[in-house]
């Protein structure tokens, strides 16, 4: 219906009102007839014209109300849909604005439930954020807690302070330290805690810290508020911010009094245990070499076959008991790691056949068999230090004698070929005594070891010489290897390197004619002016002495000498002072200078920069010094084998304990009687520089210490004792690095050895 009025509607607008309410007359009266028409067929049957009337009047009557109610409804119609429309469009801008107000309220529903979601995310987020600060402040507040109970229950000091050394905090053992809480250390400097001498010390350190930003460590002795001390080991370094920005210093004391003071009961138990091994070594060694050098001398005399025996037993047990002596030495300087080897010139041959002399008795003595193999030639001279090589290859033989019952002992020496001036000799010793177990083999250079089978012997070792022996191969540079079978023997190899050294020529001192020259010697040490005097009188020179370098330059002035000899170390000045004062007096500036030195000379153009004319070292060498004399003086020298001049050299050493060959010399040119004197005097005088060592020592004046050490080097040298002057010349460098840990040392050993070395010239005298 609503569309069929909508279509009326729409018809009507279009053919207007009048010509719409004829079609809907004309429409009607049609209707009518055909109605009538169709009825009055069907009733009646026929049809007249009054039917056909009837209809239209009918129509032409109803037609105008007729048209006058449709065009009224349909005005109605029109204002209705107009109306309608009106409302509709309304609805349609009610329905837009309600649609945007719909929008814009769940826009703004969405954006609150957003901003609300937001919300509780933040609100969530926060309440994250604060639970896991409480859980942080509460972990850093139960670390905070935990380091300070840790700092304060530590008994070691520990403090902080800032750039300007101002305390920013402190531990518990600190508080007792200073008397005072941390609230009232805090803000404070050391100057306000510590006596001066004490605050200038740490503020020195805090300098150092913060200005380097490095560590320091330092010992200190501190005062409690009571009054006790201790000593203290600081140890302060620098720490930085996150961004490395320097903050201050953190420090940190112990108490090391406890540790000092067992430091120093060690260190005086082993300075006493030292003392105590070089007095026995020093009194038993004297009379020990007696007994070695008389029976030596028994031994070489015509004697009935058992007194021969019993003499060779009292000289085989000698040497083993001074072999004892230098092991139970070394074993002492191992504990203190100030093991050393001395090499010189060494005969090499002279040691061999020493070796099998003394192995053959050893081995008569038990009614052994010695077998001695070589293969290759011995070099004559070479660089070692035969000592050390003797105690090794003594050891190594004396245990093969000792364990073997019946057999042999065999000593197999192996030559290679010479190689850059060096020689590579094997030492190989065997024997067919009781052997080693292979289990023991690992263990047999430990210290103090003995193996099972040394029970079954009557001879049991100390334990200590194979251990010494190793590591005395390993100073010289070798290695020591060892191979055995239970019940068959042993076998050990020791392998060793030496220079190859050569012989020099010497000069003919007869053909030399000098001068007779005024001479002016300055030297401080007795032992020296007695040798160098005999030494330049026996040139035909006439002497004056000075002891000091003032005392030189005042008889310098008063008398005319011909020649200076110039000690470089005075007790008052040097010798190149001395140069310099004579240097600049046109009187004296041209007589000779020539220094005498106990140092090496390694460059003698360094002594004549310094105002010398030349240098001769100490002891005085009189090939060297008549060599050096007749070019200052222009005398012809004359040579054993032709008229060219030869290389001067030193003379070779042909002992590890003395210069042989200067002994000689010493011996030809003062006489047996002179020299001996001098001998007597450097043995009267070593004690008092004993003492002196010892007392300087004392003091730690390494200054003086060497200068004693320089005075007996030059004392030594001047009677040939090579060992003792080679061992003063060591200590005599206070300043070279290691030297404090080894003066000791080196001291110990002159002790040790200078008697015995005095009784070998002293022998070679009797010879």
């Amino acid at each position: 219906m609503p569309v069929l009025a909508n279509r009326v509607f729409e018809l009507t607008t279009r053919l207007g009102v009048v010509r719409f309410a004829l079609l809907i007359a004309a429409f009607e009266i049609l209707l009518s007839m055909v109605v009538t028409v169709v009825l009055r067929g069907i009733v009646v049957g026929e049809l007249h014209w009054v039917d056909y009337l009837r209809p239209v009047l009918f129509g032409l009557i109803i037609a105008p109300w007729l048209a006058m109610f449709f065009t009224y409804l349909i005005k109605q119609l029109g204002e209705s849909r107009a109306k309608l429309e009106s409302a509709h469009r309304k609805q349609q801008m009610l329905n837009t604005e309600l649609k945007r107000k719909v929008d814009e309220l769940n826009r703004e529903i969405e954006e609150r439930e957003q901003a609300e979601e937001q919300k509780h995310q933040a609100i969530r987020y926060l309440q994250r954020e604060v639970a896991d600060r409480r859980e942080t402040q509460l972990r850093f507040k139960n670390q905070a807690v935990q380091l300070r109970s840790l700092i304060d229950s530590s008994p070691d000091l520990i403090y902080y302070r800032n750039k300007d050394s101002v305390f920013s905090g402190c531990n518990a053992a600190y508080e007792r330290l200073v008397n005072r809480t941390e609230a009232e250390v805090i803000g404070l400097t050391p100057k306000d805690l510590y006596a001066e001498d004490i605050a200038i010390k740490t503020m020195e350190t805090d300098r150092y810290v913060l200005d380097r930003q490095e560590p320091i460590n330092y010992e200190q002795w501190m005062t409690f508020s009571d009054g006790s001390k201790a000593l203290f080991e600081f140890s302060k370094v620098p720490f930085f911010d996150a961004r490395g920005a320097l903050l201050g210093l953190i420090g940190f004391g112990r108490d090391v009094t406890e540790r000092k003071q067992a430091a120093d009961a060690i260190e005086k138990a082993a300075r006493d245990k030292t003392t105590f091994i070089s007095t026995i070594s020093h009194e038993l060694r004297t009379p020990l070499n007696g007994i070695v050098g008389l029976s030596r001398m028994l031994r070489d005399m015509e004697l009935p076959e058992e007194p021969h025996r019993y003499i060779n037993t009292i000289f085989l047990s000698a040497v083993t008991l001074g072999n004892i002596f230098n092991d139970i030495i070394d074993l002492d300087k191992l504990e203190r790691r100030r093991l050393e080897v001395a090499p010189s010139g060494l005969k090499m041959p002279e040691l061999i056949a020493d070796i099998k002399a003394l192995s053959s008795l050893m081995c008569n003595e038990k009614n052994l068999s010695f077998r001695y193999q070589q293969e290759g030639e011995l070099p004559s001279v070479v660089e070692a230090d035969g000592t050390r090589l003797r105690q090794v290859l003594w050891n190594l033989l004396g245990n093969a004698v000792k364990f073997t019952k019946d057999g042999f002992v065999g000593l197999a020496v192996n030559i290679q070929p010479i190689q850059d001036d060096c020689v590579t000799i094997s030492f190989c010793i065997q024997d067919t005594g009781l052997g080693i177990a292979d289990s023991e083999l690992n263990r047999i250079f430990e210290m103090y070891f003995q193996g099972s089978e040394q029970g079954k012997s009557k001879g049991v070792g100390t334990g200590i010489g194979l251990s010494v022996s190793q590591q005395l191969v390993e100073a010289m540079g070798g290695d020591i290897q060892v191979q055995s079978t239970v019940g068959e023997g042993s076998e050990f190899k020791v392998h060793l390197s030496f220079p190859v050294l050569e012989s020099v020529e010497q000069l003919d001192l007869d053909n030399i004619e000098l001068p007779a020259l005024y001479v002016l010697l300055v030297e401080d040490i007795e032992l020296n002016v007695v040798v160098a005097k005999a030494v330049l009188e026996k040139l035909g020179f006439t002497i004056d002495v000075a002891m000091t370098g003032q005392e030189a330059l005042t008889m310098a002035q008063q008398e005319e000498y011909d020649l200076f000899f110039l000690d470089i170390q005075l007790p008052d000045m040097t010798g190149f002072d001395i140069a310099a004062e004579l240097a600049v007096d046109p009187q004296l500036s041209g007589i000779p200078r020539i220094a005498l030195t106990a140092n090496v000379v390694s460059d003698r153009q360094e002594y004549i920069d310094k105002g010398m004319t030349d240098v001769v070292s100490k002891p005085i060498d009189t090939n060297i010094l008549i060599q050096s004399l007749s070019e200052l003086f222009d005398v012809q020298t004359v040579y054993k084998d032709d008229d060219a001049p030869a290389e001067i050299e030193p003379a070779l050493v042909q002992t590890e304990y003395l210069d042989d060959d200067f002994v000689q010399q010493m011996i030809e040119t003062l006489g047996t009687e002179l020299f001996a004197k001098s001998i007597a005097l450097f043995e009267a005088t070593m004690p008092e520089y004993l003492d002196d060592l010892h007392a300087s020592m004392t003091r730690n004046d390494d200054k003086e210490t060497g200068e004693i050490a320089h005075k007996i080097k030059g004392a030594a040298g001047s009677i040939g004792l090579q060992r003792i002057q080679g061992i003063a010349g060591k200590a005599q460098y206070s300043e070279n690095k290691g030297w404090k840990e080894n003066i000791e040392a080196w001291v110990d050993e002159i002790e040790n050895c200078y008697s015995s070395d005095i009784d070998l010239i002293k022998e070679q005298l009797k010879g």
